[in-house]
């Protein structure tokens, strides 16, 4: 553990965006962090959605923004290891609070809405477009052992010529 002088230093170097003092914060208080994550994520349907890994990601940022904006006053390393205990059960209990929360906003896993199922089923082709892909394969083929582009035209029941542009409609102008 530190002393008061040696954590003041510390965390100065940790607001002035040091990296190795970053990088020694996140040693030393990550297990702690994610310990305490893991004893309050008891609800499934947020273990589906979060790990502890993501909430510590996300204390840790917090806390290094924050940090930065020097918005802590921590006296020693005890009051940095409540801080960071604090800062995890408020977000696990945010995260449980959307997740109760009825509506648009609230956190949902990936493929768990019925909507999500029709996004997904829109992008598979249709089975026209399968279908056509398909004989376009086998008359191409075709095409090559049997008598070029030609035969497989043929075969396609295309014609070589395309289709006749469908004029537009006049519009009729009434005279008085």
């Amino acid at each position: 553990m530190l002393n008061a002088d040696e954590f003041a230093d510390f965390l100065c170097r940790v607001r002035a965006g040091d990296a190795d003092a970053a990088s020694a914060l996140v040693r030393e208080y990550e297990p702690l962090i994610r310990r305490e994550v893991r004893l309050r994520l008891t609800d499934p349907r947020l273990c589906r959605l979060y790990d502890s890994a993501d909430i510590c990601q996300s204390v840790l940022r917090s806390f290094f923004v924050r940090a930065a904006a020097g918005q802590y006053e921590l006296g020693g390393p005890r009051d940095l290891r409540q801080l960071l205990v604090a800062m995890a059960y408020n977000k696990v209990a945010t995260k449980a609070r959307r997740l109760r929360r009825p509506g648009p906003d609230r956190d949902q896993a990936p493929g768990d809405a019925a909507d999500e199922l029709g996004v997904v089923a829109d992008r598979r082709p249709s089975a026209a477009r399968l279908e056509g892909a398909v004989a376009d394969a086998v008359v191409r083929s075709l095409g090559r052992r049997s008598g070029g582009p030609g035969a497989a035209r043929r075969l396609s029941g295309r014609s070589r010529r395309p289709a006749p542009r469908r004029s537009r409609p006049r519009l009729l102008s009434a005279r008085c």
